[in-house]
């Protein structure tokens, strides 16, 4: 039987490269995740971008084969895409005219929805804490006197990463630093952690397929830091599903039931606790694949729970 092909979209021509990937671990993360495929899940995945796109085929493409990086100078016709790309809104058209030609993960419109922290206030405002935003520097300076407690937390409207995020006293906060338009956030100590799971500073991230909760851990950060990120150096413990607290559920309820909308999806939701109580960080709209070689275990149970999934989509 023919293989079936996921193709993996993303940001930025690399077609000149020899090989795909700056970071070392993002490329061995991937290779597993491709060989994984074509052994056990009769898939083959390859990479595209999105600059690539034309009327219906990709012009070209980077496979994994043979434990070796190619770069494929021929079309290619995928039969699902994974949506890896950075979010834009001036992607939004091209996305819209994949969508009429492939099943495409995640749909425009969730990515929307989810990628845009501008959403998230609207979508839960129960859930999440004082959260407001500015496009200047006159609306960001009113934005601070808005925002309880001393310290704030600044986020770019969008991006992953913990790119661009700023954690500081709101004394400390220099316009020129900041890139309009923004986020701007009560800031929540988790230092007393999250009840019975984990005793300081954290965010809990829960991973999803459909309506499926696949994994969760626990990320820290930096020493030295406030942001729980493991792009930023910071660690991670994994939890199993029953360690979840039971006060999360209502949230995630209510995340999938907003959701719902949406046949298929992947995506991860964020939370941390403060004086027990969760509250939403942020979702995004990613299918999460980046771990260290030190959590190859658990980076393997969660590829499969995965491929699994995708291949449902694809049967």
């Amino acid at each position: 039987m023919k293989n079936k092909i996921l193709a993996i979209l993303y940001s930025g021509d690399d077609a000149r490269k020899k090989i795909p990937f700056t970071n070392s671990i993002q490329r061995e993360c991937y290779e597993q995740l491709y060989a994984l495929a074509e052994k056990e899940y009769q898939m083959t995945i390859v990479r595209v971008c999105i600059d690539w796109f034309q009327g219906k085929s990709f012009r070209q493409f980077w496979a994994y084969k043979n434990k070796r990086w190619q770069k494929i100078t021929r079309s290619i016709i995928p039969d699902i895409i994974l949506d890896k790309s950075a979010f834009a809104y001036e992607t939004i058209p091209v996305k819209k005219e994949i969508a009429t030609q492939y099943v495409l993960v995640n749909p425009w419109e969730l990515e929307l929805l989810v990628s845009d922290k501008l959403f998230l206030p609207i979508l839960f405002p129960q859930y999440i804490p004082y959260t407001t935003h500015a496009n200047t520097s006159e609306e960001l300076r009113a934005a601070l006197r808005r925002v309880p407690g001393k310290k704030v937390v600044i986020k770019p409207r969008i991006g992953l990463g913990g790119a661009g995020i700023i954690i500081a006293a709101k004394s400390a906060i220099r316009e020129k630093q900041i890139r309009f338009p923004i986020i701007v956030q009560e800031f929540i100590d988790t230092q007393k952690g999250i009840p019975n799971v984990y005793p300081s500073i954290h965010d809990l991230r829960m991973l999803f397929t459909g309506e499926k909760i696949i994994g969760a851990y626990i990320r820290t950060p930096a020493p030295g830091t406030l942001l729980c990120n493991m792009s930023q150096q910071g660690g991670a413990r994994f939890i199993s599903i029953s360690e979840i607290p039971k006060t999360v559920f209502p949230i995630i309820r209510s995340i999938q039931k907003s959701l719902s909308l949406f046949p298929y999806k992947v995506y991860t939701a964020d939370f941390f606790f403060t004086n027990g109580r969760p509250l939403i960080v942020e979702l995004n709209a990613k299918a999460d694949f980046f771990f260290p070689p030190e959590f190859l275990k658990n980076r393997t149970k969660l590829y499969h729970a995965y491929l699994r999934y995708f291949s449902t989509l694809v049967a």
